[in-house]
């Protein structure tokens, strides 16, 4: 990873240090926030089957031992009543940590993330034709418009938690929604958050039909162009290794920062 002197790192340990405190306020904006020592836990009574708020990530050694901070990470869980949800990063990688989890049964999934950023916004956007995007109120028709589109990609079955999902995300003081229609129809959603001087890009869907068309495409470009121009020194997104929104995200400067930086484990 290049050095870069408008951010605030280095290198992609500091990045990671830096990554994992902004994942901490953001969360902790949607959730409760404990930390210890040894690691940060996210717990959501409202959500218990949304992993992302009820985990344990930024594991550390510190001196302590590595099986003094995996015994309290599968302790804390075991407390709960609730199954183990771990996220391990480079750092806890070296330190042996995710190795000490999974040899007490606390296994990686399958699949790899990658954290990707970008430091400058297009000189220019396409936005497609009649395509109108939108930062939208709070409180209004329009972010349960936004709320009920980001919910539609889910299954029957875990709808009610999505939109629920969607819902605590349109809430949170941080985030600004930005919603794209065709006349009066939805078809695509975003979200920034602002921590920090980084900007945090989420949330990025349309509906199937009107995909390969330019749309999440226009859509991230002007979330990216109002983030830098608010004073954000970067913005950053996770997105699946190999999937459409990577090449989405190339084409609009971003590059590959740390490849599976928060890999979950759960046992």
């Amino acid at each position: 990873m290049q050095a870069n002197s408008n951010a605030v790192y280095t290198n992609e340990l500091e990045f990671l240090e830096q990554l994992c405190k902004r994942e901490a306020l953001y969360f902790s904006s949607i959730g409760l926030l404990e930390q210890t020592p040894h690691a940060y836990y996210l717990r959501q009574e409202a959500l218990p089957e949304y992993h992302d708020l009820n985990r344990a990530f930024h594991l550390r050694e510190d001196g302590c031992g590595v099986q003094e901070v995996v015994t309290e990470v599968i302790q804390h869980f075991r407390n709960q009543g609730r199954a183990v949800i771990a996220d391990v990063d480079p750092i806890a990688e070296a330190q042996g940590i995710g190795f000490a989890l999974r040899q007490r049964g606390v296994l990686p999934l399958i699949g790899e993330m990658l954290v990707m950023a970008v430091t400058s916004a297009q000189a220019s956007i396409y936005v497609p034709a009649d395509l109108r995007i939108e930062v939208i109120a709070k409180s209004s028709l329009s972010q349960e418009q936004w709320i009920a589109l980001l919910a539609s990609e889910s299954e029957p079955e875990t709808y009610a938690m999505w939109k629920q999902v969607a819902q605590i995300e349109a809430e949170s003081p941080l985030t600004r929604l930005y919603l794209a229609s065709l006349g009066e129809t939805p078809i695509a959603t975003c979200s920034l958050a602002s921590i920090e001087n980084w900007g945090r890009i989420d949330s990025v869907f349309t509906l199937p039909e009107y995909r390969r068309q330019g749309v999440a495409t226009a859509l991230v470009a002007i979330a990216v162009r109002d983030s830098l121009a608010q004073g954000d020194c970067l913005c950053y997104l996770f997105t699946e290794r190999g999937g459409e929104g990577e090449q989405v995200y190339q084409k609009l400067g971003f590059e590959i920062i740390v490849r599976n930086p928060l890999r979950r484990h759960m046992g």
